[in-house]
């Protein structure tokens, strides 16, 4: 068939729905170019609307009309060749009309005559002739009836007759109880993408009365629902569109857990504690929509607690520190002996003192020749005989804080590590603190430094500031804050321990929040070792994801995803677990839909901080897996066994209120 043959310039063929043809069309089977217009008015007399092209005016009459013009159109674009008006002829399809409306008119008026001459009972029409409304709605119309609803309802035949022609919508009566998240009158109640403008919709659409009191209204038809839809097809195992590509892993998870390893190599070769089946995690008696996992006591905690213990957080280590009396010597030992001697030191100097002041001039001057001989000699020894007790680097925690651009250069470091022992043998934790609110937010040290107490700093402060190893009175044994030999740090007490927590976020957020390029560089340092999933801190990112999203300000910024987040559940979608493990059996159900993919890159995957770049553990799940069970003459598959229609239906509190008087007392 040709595809031009119905074209405006090969074709009398007129549009059925006009209202009117052409006078001439009618007389002579050949209708003007312009046609009449929908008023029933004439179209135009010209035979065509000539075009300009270039600095000419063309003929632009069709070829089914006899072609261009001989004399074509004048200087000024009018068409040369014009006809006397002509007058437009009603179409069949308009006398029809009329035709039906009369018929339309003459029933009313035969319904109106019998009601009003001829009543049965005194009514013509008595509602219980119909079948009575469902169970769930008739205590709402038991006080009102059918006015509940119907308007018109014993209003006369005019009413009748009015709503017999006038269309009608019920849709208010029915929101004065039903609620929902979107407009009412919007299909699936405006909560879908809008590509294009959707009809409004009403709720007797799909939802029918007066079927009986059995009569499910909730219930629909396949039917129903390919009325709105573009893409039709008979039912889910005949038509039904694909799933999508990676369905239903369509995010990355926020813990990294793979299975594959786990089953495979892990499980097998400690028997006694992985589970066998996929039941040993997940929590099957609480399964809906998801499946959700016991918690990390339960189910990780046999072979992951005591890895959480042993990963340290190293807050500060004593560097190797300059010779006595060196221009790098910032150390005053009598400043130090004042912090760190004590009240017993400090009553024996002052007992001293008091010696002196009894003694006679010679003797005194004796005495103090004597200490000026010994300290030299002590001071000799010490530049003779030093070695610094440490030889270690200065941590990259210290580094960032104290902004060190090399952290194992002593002419670098050496200044603000002794200013910062010295603060710290004299208050504690108090400029550790306020290192920590110059690089963070407000009340971010308190987190950090939650349970360290001031002295367990102050003491190894002493120590260090006389070059000695500290040596604690108790060694920890059941984690918290430690000062030990030339280390002070924080050893996690277990799963989500909030200090170890703290500070990978601290570490996470220093990278977007520096702007100076050195200093960023430092928080790069300090973050690559704090997050290591396998060194850092609690090796808490060896199971918790770390996602990039934007912050209030606009920048990207890291976040960990401390707690588990289940796949987003769609609004219009439904699936229960329960029912198909109820089903297929408790041990082998699982299997059946979520089959793990050897060669699937999931570690790969957690690389990069974009949840969008994710590689699942399993094979998608395709269509086909569940027509092997929901088919003809096997298990359901309408359209409402999966998709649900309303946005968070609901019901007003005002339709369950009740109005109650309460009694009176008399006494």
């Amino acid at each position: 068939m040709d595809e031009n043959e119905f074209a405006h310039d090969k074709s009398q063929y007129e549009r059925p729905n006009f209202p009117y043809r052409c006078g001439r069309g009618v007389l002579w089977q050949k209708p003007c170019y312009q046609g009449p217009n929908l008023d029933g008015s004439c179209g135009g007399v010209s035979e065509c609307t000539p075009a300009l092209k270039g600095s000419r005016w063309q003929c632009k009459r069709s070829k089914s009309a006899g072609g261009a013009c001989e004399d074509g159109p004048t200087p000024y674009g009018e068409c040369g060749l014009k006809r006397t008006p002509c007058a437009p002829k009603p179409t069949l399809r308009v006398y029809r009309g009329r035709l039906a409306l009369l018929v339309a008119i003459l029933i009313v008026a035969l319904i109106g005559f019998l009601q009003a001459f001829y009543p049965i009972n005194n009514r013509f029409f008595k509602s219980s002739d119909l079948n009575p409304i469902s169970k769930a709605h008739q205590k709402f119309a038991q006080e009102s009836g059918c006015t509940t609803c119907h308007a018109s309802h014993n209003k006369g035949p005019g009413a009748l007759v009015k709503a017999l022609v006038t269309k009608t919508d019920l849709s208010a009566n029915c929101v004065n109880c039903h609620t929902f998240a979107g407009p009412s009158s919007k299909a699936h109640n405006g909560g879908i993408k809008k590509d294009h403008d959707y009809q409004d919709t009403h709720c007797q659409m799909c939802h029918l009365e007066h079927k009986g009191e059995s009569f499910n209204t909730k219930v629909l038809t396949g039917k129903q629902c390919n009325f709105c839809h573009k893409t039709k097809f008979e039912s889910f195992s005949r038509g039904h569109p694909e799933f999508r590509e990676k369905f239903p892993y369509l995010k990355r998870n926020s813990i990294k857990f793979n299975h594959v390893s786990h089953f495979n190599k892990h499980f097998e070769k400690s028997k006694n504690k992985g589970p066998k089946t996929c039941t040993g995690c997940h929590n099957i008696t609480s399964a809906d929509r998801a499946v959700r996992s016991f918690g990390f006591d339960v189910v990780c905690a046999e072979c992951h607690a005591r890895q959480i213990i042993s990963k340290n957080l190293n807050l500060i280590t004593l560097p190797e520190m300059p010779l006595p009396e060196s221009e790098e010597d910032l150390i005053d030992r009598n400043e130090v002996f004042s912090f760190c001697a004590g009240p017993v030191m400090i009553e024996m100097d002052a007992n001293m003192d008091e010696l002196k002041k009894r003694m006679s001039g010679p003797e005194r001057k004796k005495m103090e020749a004597e200490r000026r001989k010994m300290e030299a000699e002590r001071k000799n020894t010490e530049m003779e005989e030093f070695e610094a007790v440490s030889t270690d680097s200065v941590t990259v925690i210290s580094a960032y804080l104290l902004n060190l651009k090399d952290k194992d250069s002593s002419e670098e470091y050496a200044t603000p590590i002794q200013e910062l022992i010295l603060e710290m043998a004299g208050n504690g934790t108090d400029r550790m603190a306020q290192l920590i609110e110059e690089h963070s937010a407000n009340g971010m040290a308190k987190k950090l430094l939650a349970g360290l107490h001031p002295e367990v700093l102050k003491r190894a402060a002493c120590a260090w500031a006389l070059n000695e190893e500290y040596e604690p009175p108790i060694q920890s044994e059941y984690g918290g804050w430690f000062a030990n030999l030339v280390s002070v740090g924080y050893t996690p007490f277990g799963h989500a321990d909030p200090v170890a927590k703290s500070w990978i976020e601290f570490a996470l957020a220093a990278t977007a929040g520096e702007e100076d390029q050195q200093k960023r560089e430092l928080a790069k340092a300090m973050q690559k070792e704090l997050v290591d999933p396998k060194d850092g801190v609690g090796s808490c990112i060896k199971c918790h994801a770390v996602t990039a999203k934007k912050s209030a300000k606009g920048k990207e910024q890291l976040f960990v995803e401390w707690e588990i987040t289940w796949p987003e559940l769609k609004p219009f979608v439904f699936y229960s677990h329960k029912n198909h493990i109820d089903m297929l059996g408790v041990d082998d159900s699982c299997q059946h839909c979520h089959v793990m993919d050897d060669k699937a890159k999931y570690k790969d995957s957690f690389e990069t901080e974009d949840p969008a770049e994710f590689v699942s553990n399993f094979r998608s799940i395709e269509r086909n897996q569940c027509v092997t069970c929901h088919s003809e003459n096997q298990v359901a598959q309408e359209c409402q066994l999966c998709h649900i229609y309303h946005l968070k239906p609901g019901f007003k509190k005002t339709m369950m209120t009740v109005a109650k008087t309460q009694p009176s007392i008399n006494n």
